[in-house]
């Protein structure tokens, strides 16, 4: 009988644990800039960074000062296949390696959702520099790999990026 207890209470203790430690949006965050992604006469989505300090400081890699928050609000339909054709269409700036860039992006496409006009992905880095998604404020899936939250986050936050002026703005070095 006492074998039965005990193991009737580790479960508890497990599911109490799972229960508890799913990743919610962090509220304590203070906007850092924000921009708009607009592609000829198409506005495609709203995007805002969060920081700890309402300040964003560049890195090297393969870490940010965490925890970042960006929040993509889109203004029209997106297949998930969409998002994660651009995604990967982002990575070839960077010096990711194929096989990691693969597992990646099926990682991607087991969590992300089709997108309509009002919904919004957030992913958030937290203080281990694991990234966790958001789907209308429901969170939707983790990655816990470092190298994965920087690069990703990269997309938004390279100086060097595809639209340098959402970059300025979203990082805080340029005003609306």
């Amino acid at each position: 009988m006492k074998r039965i207890d005990k193991v009737l209470m580790l479960t508890l203790i497990l599911l109490s644990t799972t229960v508890w430690s799913t990743p919610t949006p962090p509220e304590n965050l203070k906007l850092v800039g924000k921009a708009n992604l607009t592609i000829w006469f198409w506005d495609i989505y709203d995007a805002e960074l969060y920081s700890s300090s309402g300040q964003y400081q560049s890195n090297s890699g393969p870490v940010f000062n965490s925890p970042l928050l960006i929040k993509i609000s889109y203004n029209r339909e997106i297949s998930r296949d969409d998002l994660i054709e651009e995604t990967a269409s982002q990575w070839e700036r960077f010096n990711i390696d194929d096989d990691k860039k693969l597992r990646w992006l099926k990682s991607l496409g087991d969590i992300w959702p089709d997108v309509d006009d009002g919904d919004k992905i957030m992913f958030h880095i937290d203080n281990q520099g694991h990234c966790h998604f958001f789907y209308n404020e429901k969170f939707i899936g983790s990655v816990n790999n470092k190298e994965f939250s920087f690069h990703f986050a990269n997309i938004w936050l390279k100086e060097n990026g595809p639209y340098p002026k959402m970059t300025k703005r979203l990082t805080g070095k340029k005003s609306n």
